[in-house]
């Protein structure tokens, strides 16, 4: 049996982290397994290289830009017959327009740019544009998984935007690798881990580290075209704020340990892996009142703290260094929702579905 995962690996995110733990469960099932996507190889996976397109994704470019690559993209992906693959996951379906058996949908990316943490549109326009297009037309009648409650409830209407008729499956929530971590004492230190992108929602965090005397490290992945904007971060810093780039996997493990809280500012994250993970080495979460780590991570309070503003964001910062070891604990345990077993359980499922007849 073959699959194929349909995926941009040249950048580095959750997505990626998300399409490689995939492409270890479908070889564990015995399918032999490919990549369609942008790179020669993939580091980390046993996996091959099916087909090999031109594309490169560069942060902060105009969306015109970005409407023309996936336009130029669209037209390789025409040529790739992909029939004679067992299963095919489509991890990118917004700019790798062509149509897996599942198509994987992290937030409702396809008019991303142009939504608030609600789901709400500022403009009419791009779907509008989009429609007329034609662009998605290949996914009408296709079949989705949402990666969190909070995606699945915002796709269930903005589907409708695009013109297309689909089947939205049951929520599958990205794996969340967990360790088995012995609990250090904790310093009074947040951690703000992930891709570094002004998309993110912090441009302040300087000033609430320096203002409020509460010690923050920026850590992460920094993709092409988030230079300078780490850059004014590096300046902006003071002496409470540390940013720290391109982390390696081991340097990012420390820094779960040792810190007492985990800090996603991003409002409309749609799921938030590094909360997850981080919450496994008993880091408390705080997050945004909104989003997928707010009802699907945290589920609204049950597992760490959620903010409003800034005045509510400091307090709630100044609250997760009082939390004890018991606390951490439980809150750590809670992370096995979203082991790579249940993944693991929940996409063989799926897998039933796509290819009934499997020999």
């Amino acid at each position: 049996m073959k699959a194929l995962i349909i995926d941009d690996m040249r950048r580095r995110g959750g997505g990626q982290g998300y399409a490689k733990v995939t492409a270890g469960v479908l070889t564990e099932m015995g399918y032999d397994t490919y990549f369609l996507t942008n790179v020669d190889s993939v580091d980390g996976v046993a996996a091959g290289i099916a087909y090999r397109v031109d594309y490169e994704f560069r942060e902060n470019s105009s969306k015109i830009k970005d409407f023309l690559k996936i336009v130029r993209l669209r037209r390789q992906l025409r040529e790739m017959d992909i029939g004679g693959f067992d299963v095919s996951i489509n991890n990118h379906p917004n700019v790798f327009i062509i149509n897996g058996k599942i198509n994987i949908l992290h937030g409702f990316s396809f008019l991303d740019p142009w939504l608030d943490e609600k789901g709400e549109l500022s403009s009419q326009l791009p779907p509008a544009i989009f429609r007329l297009t034609g662009l998605y037309g290949t996914y009408n009648g296709s079949f989705f998984i949402p990666n969190s409650g909070y995606t699945k409830d915002i796709s269930l209407r903005l589907f409708n935007e695009l013109g297309l008729d689909v089947e939205i499956g049951e929520v599958i929530h990205p794996p969340v690798p967990v360790k088995k971590v012995n609990m250090k004492e904790k310093m009074e230190q947040v951690l703000l881990l992930g891709r570094i992108s002004r998309h993110k929602g912090i441009e302040e965090v300087a000033r609430i580290a320096n203002d409020n005397s509460i010690r923050i490290i920026v850590a992460g992945y920094v993709n092409k075209g988030d230079e300078g904007f780490v850059e004014k971060l590096r300046t902006d810093a003071g002496k409470n704020l540390e940013i720290m780039g391109n982390v390696s996997e081991e340097e990012k493990e420390r820094l779960m340990a040792e810190s007492s809280t985990i800090l996603n500012m991003n409002r409309k994250e749609n799921f938030g892996i590094a909360v997850a993970e981080a919450m496994s080495y008993g880091c408390i979460p705080v997050v945004p009142k909104s989003g997928g780590h707010w009802t699907d991570i945290v589920e609204m309070g049950k597992y760490g703290l959620g903010y409003d503003g800034q005045d509510e964001l400091v307090a709630m910062l100044n609250k997760s260094f009082s939390y004890g070891r018991g606390e951490r604990l439980r809150i750590a345990e809670s992370v096995k929702r979203f082991s790579v077993q249940e993944f693991s359980r929940k996409i063989a499922n799926v897998m039933e579905k796509v290819t009934p007849i499997r020999k």
